[in-house]
């Protein structure tokens, strides 16, 4: 259970990244077939808040607190896909220091659409506050409690591991040239990949290099601090960054096994990559006006620190978020773009698919040129030699 919590200083650079451009919540999509009542809806995810309370969250000052609130559930008319392309989702999570979450239902179409700010937790908190909606809803006692009171810096102080600083090249070039500067509005694009039985993810980047035309690439892929204290329930934003490097001229063993390097060396575990100095402290428009100059220097030299980040949700059973009149047949997340990063890949796989949710920024791309990219990684994903 939570009461009170520091934000910490990548929370911040989330709360930046949130005010100025568009919605930085973790959205994650259930589609399933059938209907789910709506007042029984509304009752477990009264529940479920109730013991993940850490949704119920807002800011006050430097602190996240328990506001007492339930998510609001909102039921609309539309489809899902009317929805994201027309409305500004972020105005339901807009106002931090009243809420951080919401809740979205669509009959027509089937879709549940949960949103939960990034800055308080990270993807696996979020799955865990469905699951136990899912739970509520099919009658079951048993909700899983979990601590939301530790932030990542104190966190990973926890962990006896020095990890890798990060060091920022601005080298690496983005999809396409820019189209708008000024534009802020973002698109996604949504993909199935077939099963495959390797690690997903060095496969994907090695995928995505070679559609890129470059000689080098960097992507960054968030790891989920919690798997280095198995017996630690915590749904808070635990995630720190690995950084896979790519050359044209490496193999895909060589891809691999520097993932599986990274991994091993623990080199997520960083304390200074937690800190961002200064930003807690800093008048908020100093803040602002340094991110909003920086993104456009960005975009017009067309150099980024990281050619994309490959986000990745664990495999979902789908029986955990059903019921006995709605069956799940698809979960996927949608993407946080960030402002510091030319396109932003969402990996979540379920007992059938692989799902991947390309997030990009219309100032640098247009519908078609990621349409073309996607195309291009599609079938380099399919053909490229994996041995």
């Amino acid at each position: 259970m939570f009461s009170k919590r520091k934000i910490s200083d990548s929370e911040w650079l989330y709360i930046y990244f949130h005010e100025m451009y568009n919605d930085f919540c973790i959205q994650i999509v259930v589609e399933g077939n059938g209907k789910i009542d709506v007042f029984e809806l509304k009752s477990a995810v009264k529940k479920a808040s109730a013991i993940n309370n850490f949704v119920r969250a807002k800011k006050n000052g430097l602190y996240w607190v328990d506001s007492g609130k339930s998510p609001e559930v909102i039921i609309h008319s539309c489809d899902l896909s009317v929805f994201l392309e027309y409305t500004n989702s972020n105005k339901y999570v807009s106002k931090l220091n009243e809420s951080v979450s919401c809740i979205h239902y669509f009959p027509k179409s089937g879709h549940l659409l949960f949103q939960v700010f990034h800055g308080v937790m990270d993807g696996r908190g979020v799955l865990n506050f469905i699951q136990n909606i899912f739970k509520a809803l099919n009658k079951q006692t048993t909700l899983v409690v979990l601590n939301s009171n530790t932030n990542d810096k104190q966190f990973v102080k926890s962990i006896k591991s020095k990890g890798k600083k990060i060091h920022f090249n601005f080298t690496y070039k983005s999809v396409a040239r820019p189209i708008n500067l000024h534009s802020n509005h973002t698109g996604c694009k949504i993909i199935q990949l077939s099963q495959v039985h390797d690690t997903i993810v060095p496969r994907i980047c090695y995928a995505l290099h070679h559609s890129l035309s470059v000689k080098k690439s960097n992507w960054m892929i968030p790891v989920d601090l919690r798997r280095h204290k198995k017996n630690i329930k915590c749904d808070a934003n635990l995630t720190l960054p690995i950084f896979l490097k790519i050359q044209t001229t490496d193999s895909y063993s060589d891809v691999k096994g520097n993932y599986l390097m990274s991994l091993k060396n623990s080199d997520e575990v960083c304390a200074s990559n937690a800190k961002i100095w200064g930003i807690s402290f800093l008048p908020s428009a100093i803040i602002r006006y340094v991110i909003n100059i920086l993104k456009k220097i960005l975009i017009k030299r067309q150099r980024f620190p990281i050619s994309g980040i490959v986000s990745f949700i664990e495999k979902s059973d789908l029986q955990n978020y059903s019921t006995e009149c709605f069956k799940a047949i698809k979960m996927i997340a949608l993407p946080c773009v960030q402002p510091f990063t030319p396109i932003t890949i969402m990996v979540s796989m379920d007992t059938k698919n692989i799902n991947l949710v390309f997030g990009y920024y219309h100032a640098w791309c247009s519908e078609a040129q990621i349409n073309d990219f996607i195309n291009l990684f599609n079938t380099n994903f399919k053909n490229l030699h994996y041995e």
